[in-house]
């Protein structure tokens, strides 16, 4: 049924007249069934057509006032929805399962307004295309789409992406599940329509769950000027294909809450990236990328041949990131290489607050790399580096551990420059986590059940060493296994021994260690340096005064040893 109403008011003897939007009562249903399809348009609609051939489905409406709302059920393995009109729409998936083998959309809206997608509460739905035809996704949209509802949706693009709008795409928060389960290229893409207006490119996730994997290209991206902002909801992204993104942006991206869940395992990929700024207010971040030339968060600077130049900038504001990396350094088709790291930013990074914790894994990786200026007035930031490459992606087993590390006997209290891996034969199958300062979690992943021997090591980033670790009782791998508890963790100590003056770790005291010494006291600490050693004079600090000690050493070769020198190992 269709109605128009309009709302008479007397105030102060000026009579006003409110003339409502028309209300659509009955929507027009289509549904499915095999190889058919049925279309119900009530009666007093007749500005809206359609053409059923076998299970494909083609509406024209001609609407220019009325916001129709279509309702779409059944399941075809040979069926297509067409929606042609110049007016916005509601469109309602009520239990629709569509496949569309011979090429085209699943549903393809063609109306370059905006479309209600609604998943009703209750309801399951799945769209795929097929590897033929010229469609830019299993569910596309002319214009721009905004999702809501409380329903499931699966989406397959077996041609280009899964979803995607030639405008804004925005989640709202009463949105229930997307889940991509595939696509051979984006899982979801925005952009290629209005390049020269800036502010129809965008996606905004405000709520609901999404769940991206199996894609060959990006797992979320806006184009063309495109921004993304995330406001909140929970948001789990896979990507294996080289060169690929998690979430990218060809202009801004913000995230002010949800929970977000990246792992990239292919080549140069990012976690998150963005063409000009990228802005985290707050939220819960956690971003995996094991792969050679990866990166965790990348903001990228483009100088050429790009819709956005001279970007590249990195605000930290609040919220939780936790980025672990692993991987070499990879070498670029033009010639260039491409290292692992957890953050690089090709411009300015700033952070005023949030808890930054950063993993970097491999003798190649870094844990962040700021090419401009890097300004830190709140906030915490936490870098954990080691030499030791991890990848536990296909590792079914694992068991926990409490450690705790003692240095010559004396428990250990700043881990800020430390690393310790669990080894199982020559693999490294864990990295210990230390959140507190009186014990740490390893979690040790292995790819069997057999009891093999779990054993330790440390590395230190100051002085770039590495040290066995022994432990204070045997430790055999047992799955789903606990050993030690917070107030009874194994004691894992490593025994430093140093020569007083042998700065570069040569084992020479000479003219060499006074240079590595000004080096680092002027700013520039060399790879091999030990602070133990650099200490020549045992005040507490590395100054000039160690320079004339070691110097004294040298010359006089007579300098009195100190009193917690240990012999040379």
């Amino acid at each position: 049924m269709t109605m128009k109403t309009s709302l008479f008011l007397l105030i102060f003897g000026f009579c006003i007249t409110i003339q409502a939007q028309e209300i659509i009562a009955d929507p027009i249903e289509i549904i499915f069934d095999g190889s058919s399809a049925t279309v119900n348009i009530p009666a007093d609609i007749t500005d809206v057509n359609y053409i059923v051939d076998d299970a494909d489905v083609q509406i024209i409406s001609t609407t220019t006032t009325t916001e129709y709302t279509y309702h779409v059920s059944g399941t075809s393995s040979n069926g297509s929805l067409t929606i042609n009109g110049i007016y916005k729409l509601t469109l309602e998936l009520a239990g629709v399962n569509l496949t569309k083998p011979n090429g085209g959309a699943a549903i393809d809206v063609e109306c370059g307004k905006r479309t209600d997608l609604v998943l009703v509460e209750g309801t399951v739905n799945r769209l795929m295309d097929s590897e033929f035809g010229t469609q830019k996704g299993a569910l596309y949209f002319k214009g721009h789409a905004d999702f809501k509802g409380g329903g499931i949706l699966y989406v397959t693009g077996k041609r280009q992406h899964a979803i995607c709008a030639n405008e804004e795409m925005e989640l709202k928060s009463s949105l229930g599940t997307i889940n991509v389960l595939g696509a051979v290229k984006d899982g979801i893409h925005c952009g290629k329509g209005k390049i020269d207006t800036p502010d129809h490119n965008y996606f905004q996730m405000d709520g609901g769950t999404v769940n991206i994997t199996h894609v060959g290209s990006d797992g979320i991206e806006s184009d063309d000027y495109g921004s993304i902002t995330i406001n909140g909801g929970a948001l789990s992204i896979n990507v294996s294909a080289e060169s690929s993104d998690g979430i990218k942006a060809d202009k801004d991206l913000i995230i002010n809450g949800g929970d977000i869940t990246i792992n990239v395992y292919g080549e140069d990929s990012e976690g998150i990236k963005a063409t000009n700024r990228i802005t985290l207010n707050d939220g819960n971040i956690n971003i995996i990328a094991i792969s050679d030339g990866s990166k965790g968060i990348k903001a990228k600077r483009e100088t050429e041949n790009a819709t956005i130049l001279n970007g590249g900038y990195l605000d930290i504001n609040g919220g939780y990131i936790n980025i672990y990396v692993s991987g070499d350094s990879y070498q670029k088709a033009n010639g260039s290489t491409s290292n692992c790291m957890a953050i690089s930013v090709d411009a300015d990074m700033t952070q005023s607050g949030g808890d930054i914790v950063l993993t970097a894994m491999g003798s190649e990786t870094k844990g962040y790399n700021v090419k401009g200026t890097n300004t830190k007035t709140g906030g915490t930031l936490k870098v954990t580096h080691g030499p030791w490459k991890i990848d536990s992606s296909d590792l079914e087993f694992d068991m926990s551990i409490y450690v705790r590390v003692y240095k010559n006997g004396e428990p250990v209290t700043d881990y800020s420059n430390i690393a310790v891996g669990a080894f199982i034969w020559t693999e490294c199958m864990g990295l210990a986590e230390f959140d507190q300062t009186e014990w740490g979690m390893v979690r040790v992943h292995y790819d069997s059940t057999d009891n093999d021997e779990v054993y330790f090591k440390l590395y230190d980033n100051a002085i770039g060493r590495e040290f066995d670790l022994t432990a204070d009782r045997e430790i055999l791998f047992d799955s789903q296994g606990l050993v030690g508890t917070p107030s009874n963790p194994v004691i894992l100590n490593y025994e430093m021994t140093f020569t007083p003056g042998d700065v570069n770790m040569d084992g020479l005291v000479d003219v060499a260690d006074i240079t590595a010494l000004a080096y680092h006291i002027f700013g520039t600490t060399p790879t091999n340096f030990d602070y133990d050693a650099a200490d020549a004079n045992n005040d507490g600090d590395i100054d000039v005064a160690d320079i004339t000690a070691i110097s004294y050493m040298i010359f006089s070769q007579n300098a009195k040893p100190r009193k917690n020198q240990l012999d040379p190992q």
